[in-house]
């Protein structure tokens, strides 16, 4: 028998993007999965148009005409569902039959990790494979496939990434899902080529594939950070716990890239902070260095008129250094 995908994606207010990437999970040759979408308080009804969705209510048309081919094919599975509140969830048993997809309504937003936890840790008694996959994505239907083919010829302690490809220029590949750290600045680089893999230090959460296993032995993802570098984080200890990071590159996936939060002052503050605390946390040495880089970055921005970003890179490195805890409110 097959072995049983689960995967998690976390809603924040873009249930129609959530709903297109369902759209092509439902075409995915590889059919023994389950999706479990949880909704990180999004107070846009999202559980309800996904549920109209599902129960056929509400139409779904492709809005780009370029990934048209992703949703030619008919679906390869019926779609069953249901919905839960978190405390429902909690009192799941996932050893029992469930429906293709389940949504999920969270009490609070309380980020990406958290997010994501609330179901990961229903599956640390488990032998299947986890997908965390940002509702942004859309994949190819061999996409799924692929990744259980390769972890499958790979090592127990494998973490696998995609190669991510542009939503609005799908010909032209973006990166491939995986980063490396400079420790120095406190900032990451993407990886572009079969070249770099040996560099890797995180696959990137938005295509993280790796076994339910690796959860049960590593921990979940910490929560603190709240927004940017929780899978940097949690790869970089399984890396040193000597964990392979590899990218499948025969599976593909679209991005739009950062449709949730976008690039502004709040991705700049969560983005510097967690940095930082990263650092603290695991090159402990190279804060100092960090610091400065800041203060460079925080001139560049201010050179190029782009003054909110600049007063963000300084709060974060304000509330390390003073407070310990975030200065602005959560998205």
């Amino acid at each position: 028998m097959s072995s049983l995908v689960y995967i998690v994606i976390v809603n924040y207010k873009r249930w129609t993007d959530t709903m297109e990437c369902l759209e092509s999970l439902l075409r995915s040759t590889y059919s023994h999965f389950r999706v479990v979408v949880i909704d990180n308080d999004s107070q846009n009804n999202s559980v309800q148009h996904l549920a109209d969705w599902a129960a056929g209510k509400q139409a779904f048309t492709c809005p780009n005409p370029r990934l048209q081919h992703l949703f030619s094919s008919p679906r390869k599975q019926e779609l069953t569902f249901c919905t839960l509140t978190e405390e429902e969830l909690e009192a799941v048993d996932v050893s029992a039959p469930a429906p293709l997809l389940t949504l999920v309504q969270a009490r609070n937003n309380h980020g990406f990790a958290a997010g994501n936890n609330l179901f990961l840790k229903k599956l640390l008694t488990t032998e299947s494979y986890v997908w965390m996959l940002n509702p942004d994505m859309v994949v190819e239907e061999d996409t799924l496939r692929h990744l259980v083919a390769c972890a499958q010829h790979q090592p127990a302690k494998v973490i696998l990434g995609s190669r991510v490809k542009s939503y609005e220029a799908p010909t032209h590949t973006l990166n491939l899902g995986a980063g490396k750290i400079n420790s120095y600045t406190g900032t990451v680089s993407m990886v572009h080529s079969a070249s770099e893999q040996a560099e890797i230090d995180y696959i990137s959460g938005g295509a993280l594939f790796t076994s339910a296993a690796s959860f049960r032995d590593l921990g979940l993802m910490e929560e603190s950070f709240f927004l940017y570098w929780e899978e940097t984080e949690w790869c970089y200890r399984a890396k040193r716990q000597g964990y392979r990071l590899q990218v499948c590159e025969d599976a593909v996936v679209y991005d739009k890239i950062s449709t949730s939060i976008g690039r502004g002052y709040l991705a700049e503050y969560y983005y510097t902070l967690n940095a930082l605390r990263f650092t603290h946390r695991n090159l402990r040495g190279k804060v100092p260095f960090v610091v400065a880089s800041n203060l460079i970055r925080v001139a560049k921005r201010t050179a190029l008129f782009k003054f909110d970003r600049a007063k963000a890179v300084v709060m974060a490195t304000r509330d390390f250094l003073f407070n310990g805890k975030p200065g602005v409110a959560r998205p």
